[in-house]
């Protein structure tokens, strides 16, 4: 990566003159609140010595906070099925950062149903081996969570909530429980196989008819290789079920990358997909 001068960006201070007098040395207590909160957010965004991400997520905060703008701003929500609500992100980053702890509280084997911080996922999650060896920002490309995931949040029980978590609850606030959350990154609706296998988790969830059919389809097909996945990539085993389905849908590439024989899985992966396209007609 490259780094750009910050000079040219900072405005030269006006001489002072008898029509404009201006103190030589101006007390911070002058500075605005946001002026305020912006002075350590420009400095984690410049200093070289801290990680790229870490810079980058001050970098971004400082963005929305100079522009006074919802960090989602750029992000769109629509309603592609009933009960099942899909946000666009511009940015992979963005999304992870924004649902990590709603994920995670979802389906993480160390923390779910738990409150934590942030900072204790990544510590936990940065200590193990990890996907590719890349980071839980990078490796994450899609998002899925129930409504019910969200009410410990808006509760308080993990408060502070930062911008882009605040945010999230906003935009859904309108909501009628319950609902399904699913999430992409790109232009329009993003990947469309990362948005089919999305979709399938919203499926799984507000068709109980779409799930029984889809576990039918499970029943008799070895899935102790595709569990042993799940289990390595951090899922909670609560879910294993569910995201067996999904993956399964995925491209044969997708889970001989993560060391699973998609041969087997041939069959029912055809039939998944036909079951997916019969509840979400025009989707995909």
């Amino acid at each position: 990566m490259s780094g750009t001068s910050l000079s040219p960006l900072i405005p030269l201070p006006l001489m002072p003159t008898s029509q404009n007098p201006l103190p030589l040395t101006p007390s911070p207590l002058s500075l605005t609140p946001t002026a305020l909160q912006a002075v350590p957010l420009l400095a984690a965004a410049v200093d070289p010595n801290i990680p790229v991400e870490a810079a980058a997520a001050g970098g971004e905060k400082l963005t929305a906070l100079l522009q006074g703008a919802n960090p989602l701003s750029r992000v769109k929500l629509t309603e592609v099925l009933p009960g099942v609500l899909h946000m666009t992100f511009p940015s992979q980053r963005l999304m992870a950062s924004t649902f990590l702890r709603f994920q995670e509280h979802y389906e993480s084997p160390k923390f779910r149903g738990k409150v934590f911080t942030r900072a204790e996922f990544e510590a936990w999650y940065n200590s193990r081996p990890r996907p590719g060896d890349v980071s839980y920002y990078k490796y994450w490309d899609g998002f899925n969570i129930p409504s019910r995931v969200l009410a410990r949040f808006k509760k308080g029980d993990f408060d502070p909530l930062d911008p882009k978590e605040q945010a999230l609850l906003a935009r859904v606030a309108s909501r009628k429980d319950p609902f399904y959350l699913i999430a992409a990154s790109g232009k329009g609706r993003g990947n469309p196989m990362i948005f089919r296998h999305e979709v399938a988790h919203g499926l799984w969830y507000t068709r109980p008819d779409y799930r029984r059919r889809a576990q039918a389809l499970l029943r008799g097909v070895n899935l102790k290789p595709v569990f042993r996945m799940l289990e390595r990539l951090s899922y909670h085993e609560s879910v294993w079920l569910d995201e067996a389905h999904a993956w399964l849908g995925d491209r044969p590439k997708d889970i001989r990358s993560e060391g699973v024989n998609p041969k087997p899985y041939a069959a029912v992966r055809k039939r998944l997909l036909a079951l997916q396209k019969e509840y979400a007609s025009g989707l995909f």
